[in-house]
């Protein structure tokens, strides 16, 4: 059974999804950590946006998008999965610094409702404190989950198209369930196309692909000690 797993998916891909979940973490809930006192960047376009609730579902639904997305790009081939995850890494970092040095927060509106949509809205609020705003990490994911796919070799149009579509959708969400400001999805957008920019220029791609490939090298010599 696990020689079946094995083969299906590489140990590249295990080792690259653990580093970028690593990565992810790190920046979110070490970010939150700011010694700085937050500010706000709404702008009048922001105080326009209803509050609907029923979007929290295109919210929630993004961590399956994120999940299937990034495995979809790692497993597609080795070269794909080293410059995207290399410029995806990159991003996380640019994001740190500003969760850091330019915290920013919102106000959120109060739940008052009784539907599934305003219960699960609730239970988002009380998980996520109104850090870690800017640039989003909700529309930086699901925006590399599009770019991916024009360095994959093996994808459809029918896919391109189907990730393009929910990450705008992701955009749109963030907004209108007041978990961030117009400005914070511009920024998770520009900070992913920065981190592919410097992932190329500074071939990160080649240092994240030897990391990997000495990880890799590692577990084989511990599985070998073990027969």
């Amino acid at each position: 059974m696990m020689d079946r797993i094995r083969k299906q998916i590489p140990a590249y891909v295990l080792i690259c999804y653990i580093l970028v979940w690593l990565v992810n973490c790190a920046a979110f809930y070490i970010g939150k950590l700011s010694p700085f006192t937050p500010i706000s960047l709404g702008i009048p376009w922001d105080e326009k946006i209803p509050f609907a609730t029923p979007w929290i579902i295109v919210y929630v639904l993004s961590f399956i998008q994120w999940a299937v997305g990034y495995f979809i790009i790692m497993k597609d081939s080795r070269e794909a999965c080293m410059k995207v995850f290399s410029g995806e890494m990159t991003a996380k970092v640019i994001s740190f610094l500003f969760f850091m040095f330019l915290p920013v927060t919102i106000q959120r509106p109060e739940v008052t409702g009784n539907s599934v949509f305003d219960w699960m809205t609730r239970f988002i609020f009380a998980a996520d404190t109104p850090m870690c705003l800017f640039p989003s990490l909700h529309c930086l994911d699901s925006w590399t989950c599009w770019r991916g796919t024009h360095y994959m070799k093996h994808v459809s149009k029918t896919y391109q198209v189907f990730m393009f579509a929910y990450t705008l959708l992701v955009c749109v969400a963030v907004v209108f369930v007041k978990q961030h400001y117009i400005v914070d999805i511009l920024g998770g957008i520009a900070v992913v196309e920065i981190g592919l920019f410097l992932s190329r220029k500074l071939h990160l791609d080649q240092v994240l692909d030897r990391f990997i490939t000495r990880v890799e090298e590692w577990l084989e010599s511990r599985k070998t000690k073990d027969k």
